[in-house]
């Protein structure tokens, strides 16, 4: 039986979080990343869709900047 996510050392968790964000497709997760996420003692897999979708929201966010500064200039 394995220890739950939260008891994992946060090397082991970090290394779980990139595995998921691999099989995803997406790139690994910076130390600042996962470690945000590791203080709050989610399940790797829903850490790696939290930032995934942080990834993607600030994606967004940066794209509607980039066209309204084009459009106002």
């Amino acid at each position: 039986m394995s220890k739950p996510d939260h008891q994992l050392s946060f090397s082991t968790y970090w290394n779980r979080v990139n595995e998921a964000l691999r099989t995803a497709g997406e790139p690994i997760a910076g130390r600042e990343e996962a470690e945000m996420l590791y203080e709050t003692s989610q399940p790797v897999e829903d850490v790696a869709s939290v930032i995934i979708d942080q990834r993607r929201h600030n994606a967004a966010e940066e794209d509607r900047a980039d066209r309204v500064y084009w459009e106002r200039n």
